[in-house]
């Protein structure tokens, strides 16, 4: 799920691959005879540290799957508008697998949606650290910070998403209604909004980042005056 609507909604995102875990095995020590001439207690009927990395992988792949399963129904709920029982199954997600980006993700946009939002923006981060060339977690937390008036940490937000992404329309957008609300824009703002410019296709959208391109012009300008 990522941001598409951007204030208020979010729209939804498939999952993505998680990564993988290293695995861990215990070693077994064999009892010694009791005479000298007597063989090594042997591994007959005992399990070897080959055998306990197997059934390591093995628990490991059945609780991916598992977790894989609650995500796609936590998909389904939040598809009927059962968005508390989408919360419940991503939370059982991530706990049976805690790299699900996917489901880490979907969890925060159910916070985000019933306004838990430091909750929702750990459940972002997760999803973006899990992720690093998915840009649709830095899109959540680029519309949870407008939805909460923090524009500045918005725009940084929605900034790292195009860096994953250049040409994320959620991202172009969101950051020009964040470049909208800060008080000082940067230079660095001018070429991203024209860059968005160029992208968009929606008069409506285009109108509302050519008014940000003049107000930055403006700004720079008056910046080269003395007069800000």
């Amino acid at each position: 799920m990522t941001a598409a609507n951007l204030f208020p909604r979010v729209a939804r995102r498939g999952r993505v691959p998680a990564l993988a875990r290293a695995l861990g095995g215990a070693l077994l020590v064999g009892a010694l005879a009791a005479t000298a001439t007597a063989p090594l207690a042997g591994c007959a009927g005992r399990s070897t540290v080959g055998d306990d990395l197997a059934q390591a992988a093995e628990d490991r792949a059945q609780r991916r799957a598992e977790a894989s399963r609650l995500h796609a129904e936590g998909d389904r709920a939040m598809r009927a508008g059962n968005a508390a029982r989408a919360e419940e199954l991503y939370r059982r997600a991530v706990t049976l697998d805690p790299e699900n980006a996917g489901a880490w993700n979907n969890l925060g946009v159910c916070l985000m949606e019933r306004s838990e939002g430091s909750q929702a923006a750990s459940a972002f981060i997760n999803a973006a650290n899990l992720q690093p060339a998915h840009a649709g977690p830095y899109e959540n937390l680029g519309v949870l910070y407008m939805r909460t008036g923090w524009a500045a940490q918005a725009r940084d937000y929605f900034v790292r998403a195009l860096e994953r992404d250049p040409s994320s329309t959620v991202a172009l957008r969101g950051y020009a209604q964040a470049v909208s609300a800060v008080m000082e824009p940067d230079d660095a703002d001018l070429e991203l909004l024209r860059r968005g410019m160029i992208a968009e296709t929606d008069p409506r959208w285009r109108e509302l980042i050519q008014r940000q391109v003049a107000r930055v012009e403006e700004f720079q300008r008056d910046r080269r005056r003395g007069t800000r």
